[in-house]
């Protein structure tokens, strides 16, 4: 889906994000039992730091036809995101479903990750159980977290997504994904665009007015 030079491009944007605009994105109870584990860090709406984010990810025309074969033409930006899993002990997040941060009354949303690095299942790939946005929503285990059961839906269960550099993965926002730690020497990286229905309405309201709405 990108070429080479894309990619090349997307990973100086990457870079230029960094300084001083990442946060720690792991969040829950889970964190208190790997107490070695370092944070997965990322920063929201890219395309408001560095104008390749625009190009490479909103006007990207072949993304966009992906979420187009999945949705139809009604297609509206809900947000982009970055994520930095660090090296050796890179933190993983539990089992849980978009959903719980963004609920839709149509729950017509749709994500991607684009792979910025390879995603080896040493370095905490994503990981999916498969046909599970046919469950609907799905009780929270943790409300400060907002991921499921760990017992019920156990990261090493779930199958693996390995990815090369450059790789795309479309998925629902009720499937239930997570990962599991980065044991590796190796930054994993990836960047993720989410969408929906333009006439889609917000349940709980967060995301609503976020400059990243486009």
């Amino acid at each position: 889906m990108y070429t080479e030079t894309e990619m090349e491009e997307m990973e100086y944007a990457f870079e230029s994000c960094l300084e001083g605009r990442l946060r720690d994105f792991t969040h829950g109870e889970w964190k208190e039992n790997q107490p070695q584990s370092k944070s997965v860090e990322g920063c929201h709406d890219l395309q408001m730091y560095d104008s390749r984010w625009t190009r490479l990810l909103l006007f990207h025309q072949p993304l966009t036809d992906g979420f187009i074969s999945l949705m139809g033409q009604n297609v509206q930006l809900h947000h982009t995101k970055l994520f930095r899993k660090g090296t050796e002990q890179g933190i993983g997040f539990p089992m849980h479903q978009d959903a719980a941060w963004m609920r839709h009354e149509k729950d017509s949303l749709l994500a991607a990750i684009i792979h910025v690095s390879d995603a080896t299942e040493e370095m905490g790939c994503l990981k999916m159980y498969r046909g599970s946005h046919r469950n609907g929503h799905l009780p929270v285990f943790s409300e400060k977290g907002r991921y499921l059961d760990p017992e019920r839906y156990p990261i090493s269960q779930a199958p693996a997504i390995p990815a090369n550099r450059g790789d795309v993965v479309y998925f629902h926002y009720l499937a239930i994904h997570g990962s599991d730690i980065n044991t590796t020497k190796k930054v994993r990286k990836s960047v993720l665009v989410q969408v929906r229905d333009p006439s889609d309405i917000n349940i709980d309201g967060q995301h609503n007015g976020s400059h990243g709405q486009g």
